[in-house]
């Protein structure tokens, strides 16, 4: 059995922290009304996010072994209303193999919902294009284009005025021809709104 990447290890207490803030609500004892720490989903927002992932390959039914790398993100959009945003996000997940390196990668237009009012959590969707190169290796170098996805959850930690700490797990999965591929990642996003 494998075990899991030290990033996974490494990334669980970033994301048991914001459960743990959430399943135990307002913890004032006196009554008082809680300090609001939600950030505003409001106008436009961006993001930032660096992390870790796994990938598989898999054509006529069979994968290829998981593999580890590094994935970074970057959305930009706005806000439609004050529990759904609508953005667009680059994504590429990265490995390297001596003296090459793979790389999924993606375009998509994603809907992120926030399904409490107060609550800081969201889950997002997207679709768009998706790439994946192989450069560098004993063979050619070649890259492949088709259609991604990407599906998700994430909780905004609001750190001051409107800017947050989003721990979020995403999956991802591209269609080419002949083959799909399937990356997940956990990342850790700062995050303007």
């Amino acid at each position: 059995m494998r075990s899991l990447p030290a990033s996974f290890a490494l990334a669980l207490p970033v994301f048991a922290l914001p459960a743990f803030v959430w399943a135990a609500g307002p913890l004032d004892p006196y009554g008082r009304a809680e300090p609001d720490f939600r950030p505003r989903h409001q106008g436009f927002f961006a993001s930032f996010a660096a992390g870790a992932g796994s990938a598989q390959l898999r054509s006529n039914g069979h994968g290829s072994a998981r593999e580890s790398g590094v994935d970074v993100r970057l959305r930009a959009g706005i806000a439609i209303t004050p529990q759904f945003t609508l953005a667009l996000e680059g994504s590429a997940w990265r490995e390297e193999e001596h003296p090459g390196h793979s790389v999924l990668g993606a375009v998509t237009v994603n809907g992120l919902y926030y399904p409490l009012r107060h609550v800081a959590g969201f889950l997002h969707i997207g679709a768009g294009p998706a790439w994946f190169s192989v450069a560098g290796t004993d063979s050619l170098d070649q890259t492949h284009a088709g259609v991604g996805g990407t599906v998700g959850v994430g909780y905004d930690v609001a750190v001051g005025g409107s800017w947050a700490i989003t721990p979020e797990f995403a999956a991802d999965l591209g269609g080419f021809d002949g083959f799909s591929s399937n990356v997940y990642v956990l990342s850790v996003a700062v995050t303007r709104h």
